[in-house]
Parts: structure tokens; C-alpha cells; sequence
């Protein structure tokens, strides 16, 4: 599992590293300077050529793929097969693991509590886990940008017991003997322990279990009625199964006891689900205005020279903020265009280190935001 870094470029999105028109209306204060200057003209010729460029990769791409712009709809479906022993197909109801497509969530939540006074993003962690010990070294915003510089627990995927339930200290007793990686604050990792780390610390704080505090605050509210958490819910009707690759058959990705990625990937989701998420985060009604624009600032530059990373996200210098998630044969991607209010949503049950899925993913990525950009773009 690892980080995927985007770049855009006036034409197309390159991939640097492999790993009848429905509108939404928005009656709350808006958090976002935007203005829609998104003309009906515009949205019909974008649905037609979207249609046109992606409903061709039907027999070569499996997931699914969402794009709206200022709340204008102008492509949503689905591809290819769920499960590939009974044969169920993809559909707008089939859920998709999110792994570090989920880091958003656990930003979100840190800053709502933030805004209640129960924590500050500059408390030491050794605060809420004083038996680390290095957590004096450590804020809480080094754990949001990546940047505490704790080795990744989940770095020998073949020292870990895949039937295991894990807990916290398990997690924690996986690095506590080891040495940070680097100086907190100088560089950014995976993140995957510092989002471990985050979510015990909302649990410490609310009281509730990671996945309940999500729920609650973020899902229900937002009516994300497919979305939930593997360690909840292990037997979905609805749920995609991963795959490492299809040719020249199929083969399942190794399947671990989803309690060890807590935060750092235990989430799912739907395009549809992700996209209400999206559309919150233009208001007030989960975070105050200052409180999302502390979350999309960028903080320590990425490995690929060009973004920054923010809370939970990466940010680039264009307006422009996404995620990206690589989990045991699952791809997600999460990409706000914060000038065009414009959002493109990909979902995946083939693991990107398939070479020949990565290239769909790529040419996909391609060919969305060519289009996006060509098509009469303002």
C-alpha cells in the first residue's frame, strides 16, 4: 500500500508514481469563494464526450468512475465484476476499499474536534499515548501531513498474522523499539502509523470507537448510507472483492483481518457516498470555513517536487487537492479541482501493481481530464 502522486498539467493528468444532467443543490453557507459560471451548453457536450471516450472501456476496466462539476453530474457507472466466483457485477451500490483514500475522513474528524476544544493539532502526542517514546517529538499536525517520521508498522506485510484481530498496542508494539525515520516535520511518509496514531487519539478523546465517531459525525449526517468500515461489517452483499490481477484468471488479493488497518485503510465507500463528502466540504455544515482551509493547506513537500502535503490530503499549487488509495487489490482516487468546484471519483477492485490495469487507470486519468480541460473549458 502506498501514497500515488498526481500532476496537472494543462492538458492531462500524468500519473508520477504507479501504485438528462442531475444536479446537487447547496443550501447551506458556502465555505468556497467559487462562483458557477458552468454553462447547460457546456455540461451537455461534456456528458457526450465522457460517454463517448468511457463507456468504450466497459470490457477493460473494472469499478467505478464518477465526475461532476459544480454540482452537475456529467458522468457516473460502473464497470466490470464484482466477484468473479458468483459473478455479480458492479453497480453504483458496490462498495470499494478506500486504504489511504480514507485519510480525509480521519483529518475531518481531528479538526471537529478541534472545534469543540478537546484537542489542538499542536498538543504532543505524548499526550494521548504517553508509552511512545518519541512523543514528545511529535504533534499532531506532524501526524496529518505524514510527517512524524515513525516507521511504517505495516512495512513486512509478511511478519503480520493475517487472521489476527489487532488493537492499538498491538499496532503500537510493532515500532515502539524502533527509531523514527527521520526528523518530525522534515519529510513525509505512507502515513499509515501516523493515521493509526490518529485514530487512537480520537478515540481517547470522544470516547467512542474510531469507526462509531466516523458514523456518527460524518457518514449518517451525510446520508453516506454505503459506506462503513470492514471490521463492522466483514459480509456485505454489496462489497467488490479484490484482485491482484484478471489475466489469465483471476486471482484474489491476500485478505488480512481488516481490524489491522484501522484507520490507515479499514474504510469503504462508493463513488456516489465519496461524492457527498465532497460536496460538504464547499460549506460549513461539518467544519468551519477556517478549519477546512487549515485541512487543504500545503505543509511539507511531497517526494514529487511538485505537491505539498496538507491534512489528509495532497495539495498542489494549481487549487487543486486529491487522494489516492492502493489496498490489497483496490484502487481509489479522490480529485478536487477547487477552482472549477469539478471532482473526479475512481474506484477499482484491481491493485495498481498489475501493470496493465495501472495502464487503463492511467489512460482513464488521461482521457477524464483532456476532456475536462479541451471541452469548451472556461
Amino acid at each position: 500500500m502506498k501514497y500515488i502522486y498526481l500532476k496537472v498539467l494543462p492538458i492531462v493528468l500524468v500519473v508520477l508514481l504507479l501504485c438528462g444532467c442531475a444536479t446537487v443543490a447547496d443550501d447551506s453557507k458556502s465555505a468556497s469563494n467559487h462562483t458557477n459560471t458552468f454553462t447547460n451548453e457546456q455540461v451537455k457536450k461534456y456528458k457526450s464526450d465522457l460517454k463517448f471516450l468511457l463507456d468504450g472501456y466497459s470490457d477493460k476496466f473494472s469499478g467505478q468512475i464518477f465526475i461532476a462539476r459544480d454540482g452537475n453530474i456529467l458522468y457516473d457507472n460502473s464497470f466490470g465484476t464484482a466477484d468473479y466466483k458468483t459473478g455479480r457485477k458492479i453497480d453504483q451500490n458496490t462498495t470499494f476499499s478506500l486504504g489511504t483514500g480514507s485519510f480525509p475522513f480521519t483529518a475531518t474528524a481531528i479538526m471537529m474536534l478541534q472545534e469543540t476544544g478537546d484537542l489542538k493539532v499542536e498538543d504532543k502526542i505524548s499526550k494521548y499515548v504517553p508509552d511512545y517514546p518519541y512523543g514528545e517529538n511529535i504533534t499532531i499536525e506532524n501526524l496529518l501531513t505524514g510527517s512524524s517520521g515513525m516507521p511504517n508498522y505495516l512495512s513486512d506485510d509478511n511478519s503480520l498474522d493475517k487472521s489476527k484481530q489487532y488493537t492499538f498496542k498491538d499496532i503500537l508494539n510493532l515500532i515502539i523499539n524502533k527509531p523514527l525515520d527521520f526528523q518530525p516535520g522534515t519529510k513525509i511518509s505512507n502515513g499509515f502509523s501516523d493515521f493509526a496514531f490518529l485514530g487512537y487519539i480520537i478515540e481517547k478523546v470522544s470516547g467512542q470507537s474510531y469507526q462509531d465517531f466516523i458514523t456518527e459525525n460524518i457518514f449518517k449526517p451525510l446520508e453516506m448510507n454505503n459506506s462503513g468500515f470492514y471490521s463492522q461489517n466483514t459480509k456485505s452483499d454489496n462489497k467488490a472483492v479484490g484482485y491482484d490481477k484478471l489475466v489469465p484468471e483471476p486471482v484474489e488479493s491476500p485478505v488480512y483481518d481488516p481490524s489491522i488497518l484501522y484507520p490507515a485503510g479499514d474504510m469503504y465507500s462508493t463513488a456516489e457516498d465519496l461524492y457527498k463528502f465532497d460536496r460538504i466540504l464547499y460549506t460549513e455544515k461539518l467544519l468551519k470555513k477556517s478549519s477546512i482551509d487549515k485541512m487543504l493547506k500545503g505543509y511539507i513537500e511531497a517526494p514529487d517536487g511538485y505537491s505539498k502535503t496538507g491534512f489528509g490530503w495532497v495539495i498542489q499549487p494549481n487549487n487543486s487537492v486529491y487522494i489516492t488509495g492502493c489496498n490489497y487489490g483496490f484502487y481509489s482516487s479522490l480529485f478536487r479541482d477547487l477552482d472549477k468546484n469539478q471532482v473526479i471519483i475512481i474506484l477499482s477492485n484491481l491493485d495498481t501493481k498489475d501493470p496493465a490495469n495501472n495502464g487503463q487507470i492511467g489512460n482513464i486519468i488521461k482521457m477524464i481530464q483532456g476532456t475536462l480541460y479541451i471541452s469548451n473549458s472556461p
